[in-house]
């Protein structure tokens, strides 16, 4: 397995949106994608996946160690670990996206999103344009029947300067 290229001198914030190992203080190993963190080394993974080692098969692996331990794996998804509890940080691997690739996708489904809301109006303006004169005329009588608001009433007590 190819093993992930990070510099030696690399903070947890060119690690975003990389997949994590984190090893806790009472054993755990919790695997995500790092989402963020803080100045207390809080962490947020995404995707998390948590495995630790039963007391069972920790104390037969002292009997006898060539006994293979099988961690219990257990799925959090979205998870936050709490800085005092993290003892060190291992690189899994890197993001499926580079930050140009991600920004690319981000750009083109916004686009999406602006062309789908220009056909959504061009085609209720066509549906009005297409509407019979009868329901104009409801809908104009409708309007008239409601009340115009008035000007902004100022709630008791306020005064202008």
């Amino acid at each position: 397995m190819n093993k992930p290229t990070v510099s030696d001198k690399s903070t947890l914030k060119d690690l975003i949106n990389y997949r994590l190992r984190v090893l806790a203080q009472d054993g755990r190993v919790y695997i995500g994608l790092l989402l963020a963190f803080d100045a207390h080394m809080n962490l947020v993974l995404a995707d998390c996946i948590e495995e630790r080692l039963p007391e069972q098969q920790l104390k037969t692996l002292q009997h006898d160690p060539k006994h293979l331990p099988k961690p219990q794996k257990r799925t959090l998804g979205l998870a936050i670990l709490r800085g005092e509890h993290v003892l060190s940080t291992l690189v899994e691997s890197p993001p499926t996206l580079t930050k140009r690739e991600r920004a690319h996708a981000q750009t083109k489904h916004k686009k999406k999103q602006v062309s789908k809301k220009q056909r959504a109006t061009k085609a209720s303006v066509g549906r009005v344009a297409s509407s019979s004169l009868a329901a104009d005329a409801a809908a104009a009588a409708a309007a008239a029947a409601r009340p115009r608001p008035g000007r902004f009433q100022a709630p008791p007590g306020f005064r202008r300067r």
